[in-house]
């Protein structure tokens, strides 16, 4: 059964989990390098706060997402780096981080939440809209909002 908890960073381990995760969704799209110095930035940001799913045993970490309040407007919540290990994809791992990180952001008393994705369907599924297709390093990606009051 997949669960979801939040990012410990008192432990090596998840960062670990985090970092193999994300080179298995985006080696083969921007390589390796740049996503280790992505992830290992994004990590230690403070204000970022990261979840991640497990099945099981709770070192058994399958995806990972992480929400944070805007720079620009703080009533805005940003959600940032959902990843999910592919031989999990389609079991229902994103849906339980999406629903965790909305959680968050209506905890932060945030009334809107943005993201950008290649999956637009996937979010649109949980209400969010597409402002605007932006053509990035990485191929094409929606920018997306969703209002949460």
């Amino acid at each position: 059964m997949i669960q979801v908890r939040r990012f410990d960073h008192r432990t090596e381990h998840d960062s670990v989990a985090c970092r193999e995760i994300a080179n298995l969704c985006w080696h083969d799209k921007v390589g390796g390098d740049l996503v280790e110095e992505n992830i290992d930035y994004d990590l230690e940001i403070e204000q970022t706060d990261y979840f991640v799913a497990y099945e099981d045993d709770v070192r058994n970490v399958v995806g990972f997402a992480g929400v944070m309040r805007s720079q620009i407007n703080y009533a805005i919540a940003e959600y940032v780096w959902c990843n999910v290990c592919p031989s999990y994809q389609g079991r229902g791992v994103g849906q339980q981080l999406t629903f965790a990180l909305i959680d968050a952001a209506k905890a932060m008393q945030c009334t809107q939440i943005i993201l950008t994705t290649h999956l637009p369907t996937f979010y649109q599924r949980h209400g969010f809209k597409t402002l605007a297709i932006l053509d990035l390093a990485y191929g094409r990606s929606h920018l997306m909002i969703k209002d949460l009051q």
